[in-house]
């Protein structure tokens, strides 16, 4: 056992004058050549294979950062040297082999690893094809074979760094556009919901404004008929003293009151038409009629309104007009009304 301890500790000087010989020659190769050549970590418990894989490197313009004879020795290496890419031997010595060792450096490093094995048993292989590593080179590796699978290693992993670099910007870019989009979603639905209170508030002010039109169409249908009964009153007794013996000057007083009674009943009933009006209640009462009779009753009610503005106020029916219509002599007379009533109103002289 002393003997095995002594053969490990001389082999571990061996290491690191190894380690300081290739770094003095590492140094004089960067001063000699203008590109930064790849910087390697070996990874191997055999002196004379770490040796032989060192020159072969070196000869191919590689810098190898430093060799590691066990797993545990391999790990902390990459994290301190951090090299391009890890030459991984399969069967190290200590707890972690090469396998475990090169799960760990490509999983917390990211760095691509090359196995490099001469033998190894069934269950050995399985797990390091498990491993997934870019490459296996066979011992005694060939130089060809060696710069080949180096090569295409590290242009591997920068691509799949690269690839990795845009899958992450895309990824960053949906979530940007992800959140505007729920943003503008957000404030969308805020938008539907003032709309829909502002629609909420106009049904409910058309709600009051319609029970407040119904309301008042009620009122005006209500005072119509009360103040059609007296009206009634006043037109009855005014045809009960026509019909006695008047004199000529009492018979004309009677008639006006006769056609002033009529006329606000005409109004009467025009607040009553508002009213059904306003409920869609309109209705015609056609009957035969004399429109030169109709006509000389309402003028008749006008004319002092005329007399009091100094105007002339005359009416001419033609021939051609038929003694007995059939029509709404009520609402005729409404509309001779108005547009006689305004007439007056707007006429200065004439």
């Amino acid at each position: 056992m002393c003997d095995d301890a002594f053969i490990k500790t001389k082999r571990r000087a061996h290491f690191i004058g190894t380690d300081s010989h290739l770094n003095a020659k590492k140094s004089a190769n960067s001063r000699c050549k203008p590109m930064i050549p790849a910087k390697l970590l070996l990874v191997e418990d055999e002196l004379v294979v770490a040796m032989d894989v060192c020159r072969r490197l070196e000869a191919a313009s590689y810098i190898v950062r430093g060799i590691a004879i066990t797993g545990e020795e391999a790990v902390a290496k990459a994290r301190e040297l951090k090299p391009h890419l890890v030459l991984m031997d399969v069967q190290l010595q200590g707890e972690m082999d090469g396998i475990d060792a090169a799960d760990i450096i490509r999983t917390q490093l990211d760095l691509p690893v090359i196995f490099v094995t001469a033998n190894a048993d069934a269950v050995t292989l399985s797990r390091a094809e498990a491993a997934t590593p870019f490459n296996f080179l066979v011992k005694p590796i060939k130089e060809p074979e060696l710069r080949f699978s180096i090569e295409m290693a590290m242009h591997h992993h920068a691509t799949q760094k690269q690839l990795r670099a845009m899958r992450d910007e895309l990824e960053m870019r949906v979530e940007l556009r992800t959140a505007a989009y729920r943003r503008a979603n957000a404030e969308l639905k805020n938008e539907i919901a003032r709309h829909g209170e502002t629609v909420r508030a106009l049904e409910l002010t058309r709600d009051a404004a319609l029970s407040a039109s119904r309301a008042k169409s009620q009122f005006l249908a209500c005072m119509s008929h009360e103040l059609r009964t007296p009206m009634n009153g006043i037109l009855g007794m005014t045809e009960v003293l026509l019909d006695g013996d008047r004199t000529p000057d009492d018979r004309d007083c009677l008639s006006v009151i006769r056609s002033s009674a009529e006329s606000l009943l005409g109004v009467i009933d025009n607040l009553l038409d508002y009213a059904n009006a306003h409920s869609g209640r309109i209705l015609l009462n056609p009957c035969p009629f004399d429109p030169r009779t109709q006509l000389d009753n309402l003028l008749a009610t006008l004319e002092p309104l005329a007399r009091e503005k100094k105007l002339a106020l005359t009416c001419e029916i033609s021939p051609e007009v038929p003694v007995l219509l059939i029509g709404d002599p009520l609402r005729l007379g409404q509309v001779i009304t108005n547009l006689v009533g305004n007439a007056i109103k707007f006429t200065s002289e004439g």
